[in-house]
């Protein structure tokens, strides 16, 4: 059974089969979309043929009301019900002004569109750019709103959306965009001096600003830290200005009569100092100006009590600076003494607290004679000598004999006369060559060649050898009659590993030749079954390693063998893990292993000696047979070759021919017979 709306079923049934047919009635004021108040629907394969719905007759609607040059774009029917969407339509060259849609409810119409004529667009002339394809679409000018054509803009130019082509569009007020080309402006062509771009962009367009930033220190001419300039139809509106300022500064002892925050290139700020303070010069009051680097100077006012007149005088001397009538507080003079004279204690003095700290005294230089340099000279010695004595403060040029050098390490340098002599007062000092050192087992650790006076060479011994002290390094030292000593580099061993034992002495190192006593723990012996033993420090090492076994775990000598014996020369006692070798005698074949070891006092299996066959002609003669392809003289097989015979001439075999064939087995061998 459907749904129902706003109609009635006439049958009480509950389902129909394919085919059947429902008629239904409508509610009271309600009639079907045909206006109908009856009406049938039938059961098909997709379920009803459609709903039975009615609607009130008072909310539908008549035809859509016409308008002028237009129409609706579907055929106008008699009845519309409601909610009913009709659309319209104009006719050429008219546009449509209100929505295209009207809609039926509560039984009328929604407003209807109404239909304008179009205002016709002439040729668009482009200012900067011009329609692509101009020439062939000039002849279709004039056109209807509606219409768009692609365009160009020239160098420098784009559209409004930024583009270097676009679309124009006729539209009843006309071409929009009404300005298709706008002017830019290019960020090369922009100077940011003392300040930076702190956008992206390269090209602006008309009306499009663009933002900087000025660099600390300096600000817009209205203040701030940044500005922006504009992209007008000629250009930019300005270059961008970041002007030079200077923060308010620190006053010291003294207040600004201003209270700005900061100040342009060239602005002056007036300062007064407290009571009972000064300026440098002894004014009360200042002015500072804004410079490229700042501010003039800083607005000190200093307390006057504190300042100083001028320096003190001192006796053959002066100071180096014009002489003021007041100097202020920390300030600094520099003296100097007359010729022949020097400066004793500080050149400088400086004023604190009114007063000057102690000044320097000039004392009269003592002379200096001729310099006699012990190993060396001074240069154009015979054109000096007339004139010496000579002051302090002079200075002459001195050079030094072969294997001497001047403290500095050169050949040849300055001597300088001081009022305690002359500096250096060595002038030459003896030197050293590393080539004069002959260091056996070890080598020199450093560079240079050549090593003046007291100076020190170091060295370091090869590994396994030590200094005389027992370290792995040491020094030598230049002295007036050359290398203090030759190195040494003594051949030494470490504390050995002691296998089962313990060594007699506390030593870590030993030298050449030296001995190191060393004791069995209980129940174990040395190779040659002593509890005590030492080893010797060689060239190689030490002598043996000192090494205790366990005296239950050695053997004897090492079980004899029938027609074999030992490699080596028996001894009475063997170590644990040692091994000897057998061997067989003449043609006797070893079976076993040729090694046997010691293992917990006693030796492995020992191998055994197995006898070869001796063919003898006598043997052969008796069975009338010779040896195949071989002498018949004696001949010795070991087990397991095989030995092939033939009858000899005259004879016949009185056994099958593979008997001929004999076989050695540990000395037994069956001979074939002949007849």
């Amino acid at each position: 059974m459907p749904v129902f709306e706003n109609s009635r079923a006439k049958s009480n049934g509950m389902w129909f089969k394919l085919h059947d047919t429902l008629d239904y009635e409508c509610y009271d004021g309600y009639e079907s979309r045909y206006g109908n108040t009856t009406g049938s629907i039938v059961c098909v394969e997709d379920g009803w043929s459609h709903l039975p719905t009615c609607y009130n007759s008072s909310e539908k609607c008549g035809p859509p009301p016409p308008i002028s040059n237009g129409d609706t774009k579907s055929f106008p029917q008699k009845v519309y019900l409601p909610q009913s969407t009709v659309e319209y339509q104009c006719q050429s060259y008219y546009e449509l002004q209100g929505s295209q849609y009207i809609t039926c409810s509560n039984g009328e119409w929604s407003e209807p569109p109404r239909c304008r004529l179009m205002k016709p667009c002439e040729f668009p002339e482009i200012q900067h750019g011009g329609l692509y394809y101009e020439s062939m679409r000039r002849p279709y000018f004039p056109v209807a709103a509606g219409k768009s054509y692609s365009y160009y803009c020239d160098a420098n130019f784009v559209t409004p959306s930024g583009s270097y082509w676009d679309y124009i569009h006729c539209t009843q007020d006309g071409w929009l965009p009404t300005v298709p080309c706008l002017g830019t402006c290019s960020k090369s062509d922009i100077e940011v001096e003392n300040g930076f771009i702190s956008e992206s962009s390269s090209i602006y367009i008309l009306n499009k600003e663009m933002q900087y930033k000025c660099k600390p220190g300096y600000a817009t001419a209205d203040g701030n830290s940044s500005g922006s300039i504009t992209c007008l139809q000629n250009g930019w509106s300005t270059q961008p200005i970041c002007i030079k300022l200077c923060d308010m500064p620190v006053f010291e002892n003294s207040r600004a009569k201003s209270n700005g925050m900061w100040f342009k290139l060239h602005d002056t700020l007036d300062y007064e100092c407290y009571d009972g303070y000064e300026s440098r010069y002894g004014n009360t009051t200042g002015s500072i100006v804004c410079g490229e680097d700042g501010w003039s100077h800083l607005p000190t006012c200093y307390n006057s009590s504190e300042k100083c007149g001028p320096p003190p005088p001192i006796s053959n001397g002066d100071t180096k600076s014009f002489p003021q009538k007041v100097y202020l507080p920390q300030s600094t003079v520099e003296y100097q003494c007359q010729s022949y004279y020097e400066l004793q204690g500080s050149q400088y003095v400086t004023c604190s607290n009114g007063e000057w700290s102690e000044p320097p005294r000039c004392r009269l230089m003592k002379p200096c004679e001729f310099p006699e340099i012990q190993h060396g000279g001074l240069y154009y010695e015979t054109i000096r000598r007339p004139y010496f004595p000579v002051a302090a403060g002079k200075s002459y040029s001195y050079y030094c004999d072969a294997n001497f050098v001047t403290p500095s390490g050169s050949y040849w340098d300055y001597i300088h006369c001081t009022q305690d002599g002359w500096l250096p007062t060595v002038p030459c000092l003896r030197t050293c060559s590393k080539s004069d050192i002959e260091i056996e087992n070890g080598f020199i650790s450093e560079s240079s060649s050549i090593y003046i006076l007291n100076k020190e060479m170091q060295y370091k011994c090869k590994p396994g050898y030590a200094t005389a002290d027992g370290n792995s390094s040491g020094s030598i030292t230049c002295l007036q009659n050359g290398w203090s000593a030759q190195p040494i580099c003594i051949k030494f061993c470490d504390t050995p590993v002691l296998e089962n034992s313990r060594a007699k002495s506390n030593g870590m190192w030993f030298k050449l030749h030296d001995t190191l006593d060393y004791e069995c723990y209980d129940g174990y012996e040395s190779r040659y079954g002593n509890t005590t033993g030492s080893t010797v420090c060689g060239e190689d090492g030490w002598s043996h390693l000192p090494t205790c076994y366990n005296s239950s775990e050695k053997c004897g000598p090492p079980p004899p063998i029938s027609n074999g014996d030992i490699k080596s020369f028996p001894q009475k006692v063997y170590l644990p893990q040692s091994t000897v070798e057998y061997q067989c005698q003449s043609y006797y074949e070893l079976q076993g292993s040729q090694y046997v070891t010691c293992s917990n006092g006693e030796w492995s299996e020992p191998p055994r000696c197995i006898n070869p066959c001796i063919i003898t002609e006598e043997n052969m003669n008796k069975n009338n047979i010779q040896l195949k392809g071989k002498s018949d003289r004696n001949y010795y097989a070991k087990t397991g070759d095989t030995i092939e015979f033939m009858c000899k001439l005259g004879y016949n075999a009185n056994t099958s021919i593979p008997s001929f064939q004999a076989v050695c087995w540990e000395g037994i061998l069956e001979y074939p017979r002949c007849e």
